[in-house]
C-alpha cells in the first residue's frame, strides 16, 4: 500500500503529530481507507443516501484540513489512501477478466498485447 509508506514517509515530528492525534500512522490510514470505502460505496448506491455522502465527506475534509495543520498536504495524504484503494477495486476486476478469459482459454496477457497492438491501449 503505497499510501500508508507514503504517511511513513513523512518527518518524525510530523509523524508524531499524527500520532498524538490519530493514535498511529496505521489508525489514520485506516480511518481514511474505511471513509473513502463508504464514500464509493455511498455513491454506488441506489438511490444514493446523500446525506451519508455529505457525512462522509466532511470527515475526509476534517481530516485534510487537520493534516493541513500538521504542515503536510492533507489532500495528498488522502489521495494516496484513495489510490490504494483504487488498485484494489482495478485489480479485483483485471482477476475477474482472467478467470473470465481462462473459462474461454484464453490468457490476458495475449489479450492486452492483442489491444496494445490493434488499438494502442
Amino acid at each position: 500500500m503505497t499510501g500508508l509508506k507514503f504517511i511513513e514517509n513523512y518527518p518524525s515530528d510530523i509523524r508524531e503529530k499524527i500520532e498524538n492525534v490519530y493514535g498511529s500512522i496505521e489508525d489514520l490510514y485506516q480511518t481514511i481507507f474505511k471513509l473513502i470505502v463508504e464514500d464509493y460505496k455511498s455513491y454506488q448506491m441506489m438511490p444514493r443516501n446523500e446525506k451519508k455522502i455529505v457525512e462522509v465527506q466532511n470527515h475526509l475534509f476534517a481530516i485534510e484540513e487537520k493534516l493541513d495543520g500538521f504542515g503536510i498536504d492533507g489532500i495528498d495524504v488522502i489521495a494516496e489512501v484513495r489510490s490504494d484503494y483504487g488498485d484494489i477495486l482495478v485489480n479485483r476486476e483485471i482477476n475477474a477478466l482472467n478467470e473470465f478469459l481462462k473459462d474461454l482459454g484464453i490468457e490476458y496477457p495475449a489479450v492486452r498485447e492483442w489491444l496494445k497492438d490493434t488499438y494502442n491501449l
